[in-house]
């Protein structure tokens, strides 16, 4: 859904770990806020600084974003279908449908929501390199080596497991396999290929376990990095700058008076 972009921007020269820790923050700061501006506000945002500060591309965030676009909008029509009993100011009447208030504006907060989380998400893939991710990891919040180089490899898998699947079904359609319709036929199909990508990737497996046991990853031992990642002073203010970003916001919609924060209930 989210691919990788290689460059040299901002973020993409960010130190990995501090721009995990800091949208990862962002995002639970956000669950603290129950109204649409704040996420609408924040996607704008986000998105502008993964074209202009990342470089990824806007048709790329488009297809990343579409997924999340169809969940957003299935929340929201959630909200408005099945509002709660105490919704009583009308919005608007399409035929025998009612929409209140609450409920619309309670729809827009939870889609909005999710599409800003997309935002991040979207922001944090598309600007970092996973191997740099994990040396990261490693170097500095001293992950296992054993784990860091476990979960790269795994990683590594997920393209050629692409492309085997893609030679699969050439081979089936050369040896006189036909692409069958219908829920039973895809259930076959998938039956079909399932068994010798799942017999691969048991091979694979062993002998990755294999070579990185003869290689030493044990976790027993110090080791040494081909690619050091340090920590730069320019680091700390991009991820000062990236966790701000939601307490501004939240600001500006307080001196507004349309910020609605969370309550204490357990119903939103």
């Amino acid at each position: 859904m989210f691919n990788y972009y290689e460059g040299q921007s901002i973020l993409h020269q960010m130190n990995p770990v501090l721009k995990l820790a800091s949208i990862g923050f962002s995002m639970i700061l956000l669950t603290f806020s129950f109204d649409p501006f704040v996420p609408f506000v924040l996607i704008i945002i986000l998105l502008n600084l993964s074209y202009w500060m990342g470089k990824v591309p806007f048709t790329a965030m488009l297809k990343g974003l579409l997924p999340f676009v169809l969940l957003a909008f299935g929340f929201f029509m959630m909200q408005v279908l099945f509002p709660r009993s105490g919704d009583d100011l009308l919005f608007l009447s399409i035929g025998p449908f009612s929409i209140s208030q609450q409920a619309f504006w309670r729809g827009c907060a939870l889609a909005f929501r999710v599409l800003a989380y997309a935002a991040y998400a979207l922001l944090f893939v598309a600007t970092t390199d996973p191997t740099e991710l994990l040396l990261s990891l490693m170097q500095q919040t001293k992950l296992s080596p054993k784990y860091g180089y476990s979960m790269l490899a795994a990683y590594r898998f997920f393209p050629l497991y692409q492309s085997e699947f893609a030679t699969l079904k050439e081979a089936h359609l050369v040896r006189g396999g036909k692409e069958r319709k219908g829920i039973k036929g895809k259930g076959e199909e998938l039956y079909r290929y399932a068994i010798p990508l799942l017999a691969q990737a048991i091979r694979k497996a062993e002998r990755v376990a294999i070579a990185m046991e003869s290689r030493g990853f044990t976790g027993e031992r110090r080791r040494c990095y081909f690619k050091r990642i340090s920590l730069r002073w320019t680091d700390w203010v991009l991820a000062m700058a990236l966790f701000s970003l939601v307490p501004a916001v939240i600001l500006m919609m307080y001196h507004f008076e349309v910020l609605y924060v969370w309550d204490g209930s357990l119903f939103f």
